[in-house]
């Protein structure tokens, strides 16, 4: 039961992390900042994310 209820969260996760990180690629995409410097914003955020979810 427990091993069942661990793999569930990890795919819980793993779908917020993808969810999280689709709206950030939209959200951040739409700023007056550079292409290089929104790539790099949303790479650390989606890692912030993805570390926090672990």
């Amino acid at each position: 039961m427990l091993q069942q209820i661990a793999a569930i969260r990890g795919a819980v996760n793993g779908l917020m992390a993808g969810v999280l990180e689709s709206h950030l690629r939209e959200e951040l995409t739409n700023t007056e900042q550079t292409p290089e410097a929104q790539k790099a914003s949303i790479e650390d955020a989606v890692s912030l994310i993805r570390t926090y979810l672990r």
